[in-house]
């Protein structure tokens, strides 16, 4: 079992590369474009995803998560490992 160290929303910057392992060596990695705030005050994130495996590697295009979330979810690129 591996554990990570969870991110804090002060950890995300733009222009910085995150990452979220997944099974069979595919990599998920998102490319921070914009941190702001939506109209009701809740700080979000927009960021390029892309897949990465063994053979192949996919642009998935542009998506938007809470920031709260994607802390959660992601782990800077050094830091990733197997969930």
């Amino acid at each position: 079992m591996f554990f990570r160290r969870r991110m804090t929303c002060d950890e995300v910057k733009e222009g910085a590369v995150y990452r979220r392992l997944h099974r069979h060596n595919l990599v998920e990695q998102a490319e921070v474009v914009w941190i702001g705030t939506d109209h009701f005050g809740i700080p979000h994130v927009r960021y390029e995803v892309s897949f990465i495996g063994p053979d192949h590697a996919e642009a998935d295009g542009v998506r938007m998560l809470a920031l709260q979330s994607f802390a959660e979810r992601y782990s800077p690129h050094s830091a990733a490992v197997p969930a």
